[in-house]
């Protein structure tokens, strides 16, 4: 319990969705002082990447300086520095620009990377998308093949291939299909961006397994009619440069691979060093009802980096919309703590479905009690996304940008900067 007039100190490890949610939901509490630390300066709004990737919109678009959101509250302080070692016993957290910060409380949500599953050596000949940074490389590789192939003046048409037929592959595949077919289908002179073969390929029975199989069809059916080629229970056996070997002894050249087959958590394990840290599936650390760890309740891993089980008895998703709710949980349990409550908080997520877009102006959503499919679907899809963007302070603004570089098909973010 904190006394009168001496102030709780926070530090918050991660400035994504549950690291931002909490201090969102704390930064209004007198005895508490916050300081976030991140590697980067801004908040990257995810679900958007693959439309940055594409051209249709702009890093501003979807990222925010987190200084920004949080210049009114003096109790605030923000590092961009990268965490290597916890000092759980003394509580004190270390940063490699040397910086020491003693805490009476830490939330460590360092969020998730592209997993490999053991065959790192794959990382050097592929692009994952799970940051701004390489949602840009992405996009520069994918008009750089078009110009090479345009001064080449290629017989041979290109090829794109994404790995993994989840949203993240369902939803890249569909915007570059977009992308080759509207965007600049009569931009070159020498090549026909409608020849471009798209390539998404999927280990599994179907894409999109996360939704009912009648909207995994009628994904599969849309992105067909869009020309693009789905090899269904294909698993990558080995990448090289420009090369993927699939299990059935297929070989695919392809001029730009894509890797969205799985993510993994940030490893955490090395920072702490602790013999009580479990790991579950994909590097998620097991954590108890309140996101602490068994042996330091005042330590919590929140987000993509924990696997903590939802009321069906399977591991909460690793969502934006889980992350939101991890961390106003996380506020309510420490703003409880730093009054001097001793309750048992359990965590209870609320499942708000499964969606992904197949492309513009259509998606499809898996509620579970009810599905849609479509134009609909499209629109439930924006309003929910909007609806997480956390720090923009004018949403409505946000909204109207990005529907008007949807619909223009982002010209201006088509330029290539070496």
């Amino acid at each position: 319990m904190t006394m009168q007039g001496e102030f709780s100190h926070i530090v918050i490890v991660g400035g994504g969705f549950a690291g931002l949610t909490a201090a969102q939901n704390l930064k209004k509490q007198k005895n508490i002082k916050i300081t976030i630390i991140d590697v980067n300066n801004y908040h990257v709004f995810q679900p958007f990447l693959y439309q940055v990737a594409c051209g249709d919109l702009a890093p501003s678009d979807i990222a925010v300086p987190i200084r920004e959101q949080f210049k009114d509250y003096k109790n605030i302080s923000v590092i961009m520095d990268e965490v290597t070692v916890i000092d759980s016993d003394k509580k004190i957290v270390f940063t490699k620009n040397a910086t020491a910060l003693n805490y009476d409380y830490l939330i460590l949500a360092v969020g998730s990377e592209d997993n490999y599953f053991g065959n790192e050596h794959w990382r050097e000949y592929t692009i994952g998308l799970k940051s701004l940074k390489n949602a840009l490389k992405i996009r520069k590789e994918l008009l750089e093949t078009f110009e090479r192939a345009e001064i080449a003046n290629h017989k041979k048409h290109v090829t794109f291939t994404i790995i993994g037929g989840g949203p993240t592959g369902v939803e890249l595949a569909g915007a570059i299909a977009e992308l080759t077919k509207q965007a600049i289908r009569s931009d070159f002179t020498h090549i026909n961006p409608l020849d471009t073969e798209i390539i998404l390929v999927e280990a599994g029975s179907r894409i999109l397994s996360s939704l009912a199989p009648s909207l995994s069809a009628v994904a599969q059916k849309s992105l067909e009619e869009k020309g693009i080629v789905i090899k269904l229970n294909s698993k990558v056996m080995d990448i090289s440069s420009h090369k993927i070997k699939l299990s059935e002894g297929e070989e695919i050249e392809s001029d730009l691979i894509i890797w969205a087959a799985g993510v993994k958590a940030k490893s955490i394990k090395h920072l702490l060093n602790k013999d009580e840290i479990k790991l579950g599936s994909n590097q998620r650390v097991q954590v108890n009802n309140d996101f602490s760890l068994p042996l330091s309740v005042d330590i919590f891993i929140v987000g993509d980096a924990a696997e903590i089980k939802g009321k069906d008895n399977k591991a909460v998703p690793a969502l934006a919309a889980a992350a939101t709710q991890q961390g106003k949980f996380i506020a309510k349990v420490i703003r409880a703590r730093v009054a001097g409550s001793k309750k048992d908080y359990k965590f209870k997520y609320l499942n708000f479905g499964n969606m992904a877009i197949i492309g513009r102006y259509s998606a499809v959503a898996d509620f579970t009690w009810i599905k849609f499919k479509g134009v609909l679907a499209w629109i439930i899809w924006d309003l929910v996304h909007i609806y997480f963007l956390i720090g923009f302070r004018n949403r409505l603004t946000v909204f109207v940008k990005w529907l008007w570089s949807y619909i223009t098909h982002g010209k201006a973010e088509r330029i290539i900067i070496k």
